[in-house]
């Protein structure tokens, strides 16, 4: 009995924790979960990342705000940072996280066609030799690997998920960023936004972190990191499904049984 009751309290906290890191259902779903694409928060570089005034925005600045955002089913990343961070030093970071893997190998690539070409002499001659030591004799050289590859490793490092999203016609990363994703100024969403955090994460297919020093001292961070852990278990996330299921439930027998009441609304 003691273990049944022990099992059930225990089952009873995780429900009420599962509650609190849910959406919240007064406000309107696309109102409320709001992404913004990846593409856009690079273009804003370092004036998005400037910290926030808190009250100090008028209305108009709130809408506008909001207004880079979109309803969405979900985020492919959650951005979780420090207003205390420099702003230019998350904007670097963020470019780097998102492009440098991608300018990478496109440099890489076109250097090796840029060499192909040099040394068919479709770019013109080759370089001078070169001695390397490591393989004992002379190799060539072609300034078009070194020049197309560095050249477009920058490119690609400041445009890539510009050129993958309109270019290359693939779907832009979702992002939620608190910033855009909550209504600084309307009185209704941006409490019901702070009041949802932990749905957003659960809605969060991968958690970003952009690190400083200060991150472990805001308790905002430290929430995030802790809530988007506790529901990434499986344990948690079984559960959240039969929540979630039984919900549904109710809700579908609640609304038949309203259905059926002569004058019902």
């Amino acid at each position: 009995m003691k273990e049944e009751g022990g099992a059930e309290a225990a089952e009873a906290a995780l429900q009420r924790v599962l509650d609190a890191l849910a959406l919240d259902p007064t406000v309107p779903r696309d109102r409320l979960v709001r992404g913004v694409p990846v593409t856009s928060i690079l273009r804003g570089g370092r004036g998005i990342m400037q910290p926030l005034r808190f009250d100090a925005y008028t209305e108009e600045e709130g809408e506008r705000l909001f207004g880079r955002s979109q309803s969405v089913a979900y985020f492919d990343d959650f951005l979780s940072h420090s207003w205390r961070t420099s702003p230019l030093e998350k904007a670097v970071a963020l470019r780097l996280f998102y492009n440098a893997f991608p300018a990478f190998f496109a440099s890489v690539a076109v250097a090796l066609v840029a060499f192909a070409l040099s040394r068919e002499g479709a770019l013109g001659p080759m370089q001078p030799h070169h001695y390397s030591a490591s393989v004992g004799h002379t190799v060539p050289l072609s300034a078009y690997c070194t020049a197309s590859g560095g050249v477009t490793f920058v490119l690609c490092l400041l445009f890539w998920q510009d050129v993958a999203a309109f270019v290359l016609r693939l779907r832009p990363k979702m992002a939620f960023f608190d910033k855009l994703s909550i209504h600084q100024t309307d009185t209704d969403l941006k409490p019901a936004g702070i009041r949802s955090l932990g749905g957003f994460l659960k809605l969060s297919k991968r958690f970003v972190i952009l690190w400083h020093r200060d991150y472990f001292t805001r308790l905002w961070c430290i929430y995030e990191v802790a809530a988007f852990e506790f529901l990434q278990r499986p344990e948690n996330k079984q559960t959240g499904r039969r929540r979630s299921s039984s919900s549904s439930s109710s809700s579908s027998s609640s609304s038949s049984s309203l259905s059926r009441r002569p004058g019902s609304v």
